[in-house]
């Protein structure tokens, strides 16, 4: 009896051991977003990755790389990942050359398909025609599946091969690229696994990020989270602006300092006035990238993508303080109210208290697109006239010692630099107010210029977004990814940043995904991610955002006037930068004027040139339908 209970007893134990080894298989791999069941039946895949590494970077190296990526991807996702780490100089033709495998074996698959369908209609021709003779047909048994084993305790995970030329996940590098990708159909569509699985990354990349990887309104890349744009500064110096009596919040532009300029210029001799120089509108975006110089624009976005709502706040219980309505009795009458006891102090300091989070509106939308010819415009003349003026009266300075004292710059760049300026002020005891004139850009160009796609020709399109959200969400596989093996090619120092051992692993950071999980490089500012996410709260879209300019669709008479355009557009800006033209000589009557300048010869050129039927042509396509 007592021998039946102990093998009993030790069955139940076996048991027991079997159903937690599961169990802890079936947690872990739920981590993923996977059902249990999903996770249990899942299939080994090998997937290969297409980057761009440095000049210096080892086989060896790399090698060593993807053995520590691989450490997380196959027990995380049973995904084996596969390096193809090229330079620069190769990285194009090797992605054409994989592409290009593809196309070929797509057409062999095609063909063979053709003759299976002849061959299987040739045989029920002949089958029918048996029939129709009484000859017997013989029936073909198939073949049987050997059965499956598996072992209780041990599993071994056959890794499947790579295939010639596999290419699975890519690093796309520019506009141009992308949209050259979408119009060979070579990218897969993400947008059903950024609704599930790949979900969080909405969680943690910029909308406008996101927003870049689109195409008519769906998902084929996901470009790097990282500080986006830059910010138009004009910088005025506090303590003149007080004895002199500028109103800085009424300033808007360089226009508004005309006055008070040449004010300090008669009471302050040596003063440098204004660093910099010319001036002109930072208020246009260039429909065409490449030619930022040609006359057709749109006006600027200027709308932000978080815009925040924060109410009033109770900062005794860091929540929104509700307005409240005077206490009444029956009649009315205002009830005597009690004086306020004064708060009793706390143990616990205001400043550890966890910050209540910022309620914020999202803009998904960039704003409408207002093309015009940006040189016939009036505040391209009313500029040209301030510099002429500043030039006359000497204002503008140029290669200035960072210590000296000036009146007033302007600056264009992030908000780090916009804080190591500040600092530079206070180390030389200088204070000057940043008007912010212009936001950052979040434009096709720079999100564009380093993303990663699937390849349509993935049979693991699934897996493959598995991969590239972890390059966004965890630090650890960033990491790894971005600056190579710790204690081979890098070690942390004392303040838990990276020192690299060698340069035997170089990518450039934006090549390896989000910016914001990974450490940072020995000698960066602590606080720099953070400051990035402040820069990124003051992002506004480009009209262009959202907008594929297709000049297939301009009339051939556009199309011819482009060169024309561009060229005189030009010298147009040169004119407008140094100086009035000399007088034509034959203009005759008024006073030789930017204004007349623009009336009279910019405009009716532009028009002669073929201005106004490219106008027309662009606005079919920028104007929303009515």
């Amino acid at each position: 009896m007592k021998k039946r209970e102990l093998i009993k007893k030790r069955k139940l134990i076996s048991f027991f051991m079997v159903v937690c080894m599961l169990a802890m298989t079936i947690l872990t791999a739920c981590e993923s977003g996977e059902s249990a069941d999903d996770i249990t039946h899942r299939r080994a895949a090998t997937l290969v990755i297409y980057y761009i590494v440095g000049d210096s970077t080892t086989p060896e190296a790399v090698a060593e790389v993807e053995e520590a990526l691989n450490e997380i991807s196959q027990s995380r996702f049973t995904t084996k990942i596969v390096l193809r780490a090229l330079k620069a100089s190769e990285y194009h033709d090797a992605v054409n050359r994989a592409f290009e495998h593809y196309d070929e074996e797509v057409a062999k698959a095609e063909e063979l398909e053709s003759i299976r369908r002849s061959s299987d209609r040739a045989s029920r021709d002949q089958a029918r025609e048996d029939r129709a003779a009484g000859i017997p047909t013989e029936r073909t048994q198939r073949p049987t599946e050997p059965p499956r084993t598996t072992a209780l305790y041990t599993q071994r995970i056959e890794w499947p091969e790579i295939q010639t030329e596999q290419i699975d996940i890519f690093l796309i590098t520019s506009n141009e690229m992308f949209m050259d990708l979408i119009e060979e159909d070579r990218l897969e569509a993400l947008d059903d696994e950024l609704g599930t699985r790949a979900k969080i990354l909405r969680e943690y990349l910029h909308p406008s990020v996101l927003m870049a990887g689109q195409h008519n309104d769906r998902s084929f890349a996901i470009p790097t989270n990282k500080m986006i744009g830059e910010a138009t500064y004009l910088v005025i110096n506090k303590r003149l602006a007080e004895q002199y009596d500028l109103d800085l919040a009424r300033v808007r532009d360089a226009r508004d300092l005309t006055d008070w300029l040449t004010e300090i210029q008669e009471n302050e001799p040596g003063m440098a006035l204004f660093e910099g120089g010319p001036l002109y509108p930072v208020t246009y975006e260039p429909i065409f990238p490449e030619f930022p110089d040609f006359p057709v624009q749109a006006a600027a976005g200027r709308s932000l993508v978080y815009t925040p709502e924060q109410p009033p706040t109770d900062p005794t219980t860091r929540g929104p303080t509700e307005p409240t309505e005077p206490l009444t009795d029956e009649d009315g009458e205002l009830l005597p109210t009690e004086e306020p006891t004064e708060e009793p102090e706390t143990t616990i300091p205001p400043e550890t208290l966890p910050p209540r989070a910022t309620p914020m509106q999202i803009n998904t939308e960039p704003d409408a697109i207002a093309v015009s010819n940006q040189y016939t415009a009036a505040v391209w003349g009313a500029f040209a006239a301030l510099n002429q003026n500043w030039r006359e009266m000497g204002f503008f300075e140029s290669g200035l010692a960072q210590d000296r004292e000036r009146a007033a710059f302007m600056f264009s760049g992030t908000l780090v630099d916009k804080l190591a300026y500040e600092a530079l002020d206070a180390q030389n005891g200088f204070e000057y107010e940043y008007i912010m004139l212009t936001n950052p850009r979040a434009s096709k160009e720079d999100l564009r210029s380093a993303m990663f796609g699937v390849s349509v020709s993935t049979p693991n399109p699934g897996r493959a977004m598995e991969i590239i959200t972890l390059l966004n969400t965890n630090p650890k596989f960033k990491n790894i990814f971005t600056y190579g093996v710790e204690g081979e090619h890098y070690i942390y120092n004392d303040d838990r940043q990276i020192e690299r051992a060698n340069n035997d692993y170089i990518v450039n950071t934006d090549y390896t995904g989000n910016h914001f999980i990974s450490d940072l490089l020995a000698g960066e500012n602590p606080g720099k991610w953070d400051i990035a996410k402040e820069h990124n709260l003051s992002v506004v879209n480009s009209v262009f955002l959202k907008f594929n300019f297709d000049s297939e669709r301009l009339s051939e008479e556009s199309l011819a006037s482009l060169n024309g355009l561009q060229a005189y557009g030009q010298e147009v800006r040169r004119a407008y930068l140094n100086g009035l033209p000399p007088q034509p000589a034959d203009f005759e009557g008024e006073e030789w004027t930017w204004d007349n300048y623009i009336f009279d010869y910019v405009t009716p050129e532009f028009d002669r040139l073929g201005s106004m039927d490219l106008l027309r042509n662009i606005r079919e396509q920028t104007s929303p339908p009515e």
